[in-house]
């Protein structure tokens, strides 16, 4: 998998670097950065005061000769935000986390096959910058993903069917779906479905570095795109719906189990340089685990500790700002 990021990381350059020489090539980006901040002193009916920014970054190289279409996008997001009181010694936290964290990077490959019908080939790798906690143990060590924990890569082959110029439907019998867990203590808590690590048979405790960085996936997934620009006046719309299925899964009952990922980027024009975003993403996967309870515990000495319960369940990641955009 190392091997595998390499090679992507650098392909990824090379493209980009080609990209800006050959006039067959057609490239756009857009870059934004939003702000928000709330303030209470003394307000009755509650509330918190914070301050949050985030920054995106897009950037597209296309490729397009007669018959074949080569299509590259990367999408970047990072995004912070703080608590505090103000007019108030009880400080909420004195740190910042992150409320947006996402590095994809995506590439399709078609040939016209006849009709709306093309054959295709897509790349997709998918990971973030930094460290992630639960909340509210935000302040301990005990972080919950990392830089390339987890990354997850997708390579297929399949049929693409595009009706319109803003809609298409992807099928392929034969994807690959590969994930990695940098990081050796979260592989072997057995995150985001790796195999956890082994047991001591004398303590029945975890064996630190013998859970597994690695978990592969053969299967068939399915890809809904739509992208429309000016769906209605200065607002663009652009959604990506992947379904995966692995029907080489070891347990045979999980074989029927369906992962979902649902990526959504509206975007509404104030003005030239002011945009409204709503960004959002969708999850479901079977093998992964997500917090479901958080409890408070306080030892003998009045430290408190937190425990949280995990089960399966939906993802859910939505995020609106007004900021400064720049296209292209």
């Amino acid at each position: 998998m190392k091997r595998l990021i390499a090679i992507s990381i650098l392909s990824i350059s090379t493209l980009a670097t080609y990209a800006q020489k050959d006039t067959l090539w057609k490239k756009s980006g857009f870059i934004s950065l939003n702000f928000n901040q709330s303030s209470f002193v003394n307000w009755a009916q509650g509330g918190q005061s914070n301050i949050s920014g985030i920054a995106i970054f897009n950037y597209k190289f296309d490729y397009k000769k007669e018959k074949i279409e080569w299509k590259n996008e990367l999408n970047m997001a990072y995004g912070t935000i703080k608590n505090f009181d103000i007019g108030s010694t009880n400080q909420i936290d004195n740190f910042w986390r992150k409320n947006e964290d996402r590095l994809l990077f995506e590439s399709r490959y078609t040939k016209e096959a006849g009709g709306k019908w093309k054959y295709a080939s897509i790349f997709t790798f998918y990971t973030q910058f930094d460290k992630g906690y639960l909340a509210p143990d935000f302040e301990s060590k005990n972080f919950k993903s990392d830089f390339l924990a987890p990354a997850f890569a997708t390579i297929s082959l399949g049929m693409k069917y595009k009706p319109t110029s803003y809609f298409d439907i992807y099928f392929s019998p034969a994807s690959g779906k590969f994930t990695y867990v940098r990081v050796q203590s979260l592989a072997d808590q057995g995150l985001f479905g790796v195999k956890k690590a082994d047991l001591d048979p004398v303590t029945n405790l975890p064996i630190a570095g013998t859970g597994s960085n690695f978990r592969p996936e053969f299967g068939a997934s399915m890809i809904l795109n739509f992208s429309k620009k000016e769906l209605v006046k200065n607002v663009d719309v652009t959604s990506n719906l992947t379904l995966f299925n692995n029907y080489t899964d070891s347990r045979k009952e999980n074989r029927k189990n369906i992962d979902v990922m649902w990526n959504w980027n509206i975007l509404m024009k104030v003005s030239k340089y002011i945009t409204t975003s709503i960004i959002g993403q969708m999850v479901y996967d079977d093998d992964i685990l997500v917090p479901r309870k958080t409890e408070a515990f306080k030892d003998a000495n009045g430290i408190v500790s937190y425990k949280t319960t995990s089960g399966k369940g939906i993802q859910i990641k939505n995020i609106l700002g007004v900021g400064f955009s720049y296209k292209f």
